[in-house]
């Protein structure tokens, strides 16, 4: 447990797209002075279409209410287009969320309030490498990781020719993506903060033994 923390990745839909929820065990590795992480997504939920986001930000906070998350856990959340004011509203209900802003850019830049701007290219590709790597475990027996395998399956790059501008998305107009970017985010959040060393990856608050033992069936979902 001396090397684990535990993400959630909170993809915020609009009027006519789901809201998904995800939590990870991250563990990190170091060998022959390379540094990388694992991710055992633990949790997977999507909030009905229509759902509010105060209903929405009550629910994380209560999550949050596990020592796990609560000692140990960090939060990221899509504040593009619609997500900023729930980031405030989290921050309301005294959590930390981590903003992520999706941009159709090249370069991962910090926003300015604890945040980043990050191109959604950077996520998928995190996703990509970590879920064919065995870096990501989606857990068979919860009740989302069909739908989860069914969005990656149909998840393309799409590039205009005359642009060069590339969208990522589903293929089948049925098929949202919104389980997809929740745990590309944390994919990402992995990757950038091993590959940076960012201040937090290495703390002495890793080895706090409070939050006890994971346990992939306590977070609420069946």
């Amino acid at each position: 447990m001396g090397n684990t923390i535990f993400v959630t990745g909170l993809d915020l839909g609009q009027s006519n797209d789901y809201s998904a929820l995800s939590i990870a065990e991250k563990t990190i590795h170091r060998a022959r002075g390379k540094i990388w992480s694992k991710l055992s997504v633990g949790h997977l939920e999507r909030f009905p279409i229509g759902t509010s986001y105060m209903d929405i930000a009550e629910k994380v906070a209560g999550y949050f209410e596990d020592p796990r998350l609560k000692i140990r856990g960090k939060l990221l959340v899509d504040q593009t287009g619609v997500g900023r004011p729930v980031v405030d509203i989290l921050r309301k209900f005294k959590l930390k969320p981590i903003g992520i802003t999706i941009t159709s850019g090249f370069v991962v830049t910090e926003d300015g309030y604890g945040g980043f701007n990050v191109p959604k290219r950077d996520l998928v590709s995190s996703l990509v490498s970590m879920y064919y790597g065995n870096l990501v475990k989606v857990l068979d027996s919860l009740h989302e990781a069909p739908e989860f395998n069914r969005e990656l399956e149909h998840f393309r790059v799409k590039q205009n020719r005359k642009t060069g501008y590339e969208a990522f998305e589903s293929d089948e107009p049925e098929v949202h993506d919104d389980l997809v970017i929740s745990v590309a985010m944390l994919a990402w959040y992995s990757q950038y903060f091993d590959k940076n060393r960012i201040p937090g990856a290495n703390k002495p608050w890793l080895q706090d033994e409070k939050a006890g033992q994971y346990d992939p069936r306590g977070w609420g979902m069946k």
